[in-house]
């Protein structure tokens, strides 16, 4: 049967120092990185699909791909302009990325799903 640590485990023989600074390069950080790559992570994937509580544990890890991306995506934000409607002459209410991420932040819901996490 498999576990979270199982799988952590697995996950770090497959691993590679190569890979890892491939990552690192592309701006994740090293120590949340086994090094693997992602044709490798697909078999797992595919064995605990469907098992949420399995997955949520992997998430809770950290060694994930998508927590570090909530950083770069806050990073995005900034940077974006507020966007208007052009002149649309509706009454268009477009949300502040920035202000979405920070609501969603506060709301608790960022790295969860509403129903399921699917590989």
């Amino acid at each position: 049967m498999l576990t979270s640590e199982s799988i952590v485990e697995e996950l770090g023989v497959k691993g590679s120092e190569r890979i890892r600074a491939l990552y690192a390069r592309h701006g994740m950080a090293p120590e949340l990185s086994l090094g693997v790559l992602v044709g490798d992570l697909k078999p797992i994937a595919k064995a605990i699909k469907g098992r949420q509580e399995l997955a949520c544990q992997l998430y809770e890890t950290g060694l994930c791909y998508v927590q570090p991306l909530l950083a770069q995506a806050k990073a995005a934000a900034r940077k974006i302009p507020a966007a208007s409607p052009n002149g649309c002459g509706a009454a268009c209410k477009l949300p502040d990325a920035a202000g979405a991420i920070a609501k969603a932040e506060a709301a608790g819901k960022i790295g969860k799903k509403k129903k399921t996490i699917r590989c």
